[in-house]
């Protein structure tokens, strides 16, 4: 799937957070200098249809994949604090209005979501 969908990166975060196994496939290619490949599979639907993705990684390239990927979840774990941090700071007239301001920064975080480039992998 081209990672201009969204559900990409989707599942890109959830293949990297969640706590399913992955399905070892061993060496998918005759080479000599094949790597071992492992997979998770994920259920999920586009415009009311139902799609099964299969998640398909390199062991090989764990390291350097994790590392981005842990370095793009810690910039966005403290962009979330920066904004919780900023939200607690504020004083409110009453309580509609905090949850006013808190469904606000949700909604702009997802819209943020929708325009965050993720990397490819």
């Amino acid at each position: 799937m081209p990672a201009r969908f969204k559900l990409v990166g989707a599942l890109t975060r959830t293949t990297w957070t969640d706590e399913k196994p992955w399905t070892q496939m061993g060496k998918l290619s005759l080479g000599g200098e094949a790597g071992p490949y492992e997979t998770k599979s994920y259920f999920s639907e586009i415009n009311d249809i139902p799609y099964r993705f299969v998640v398909v990684h390199l062991s090989a390239l764990d390291g350097r994949k994790r590392k981005a990927l842990d370095k793009m979840m810690e910039a966005e774990r403290a962009e979330i604090e920066k904004a919780a941090c900023d939200l607690r700071r504020r004083d409110f007239v009453c309580e509609p209005d905090a949850r006013r301001a808190i469904t606000s920064s949700q909604a702009c975080r997802r819209q943020q979501d929708c325009i965050h480039s993720h990397p490819r992998f």
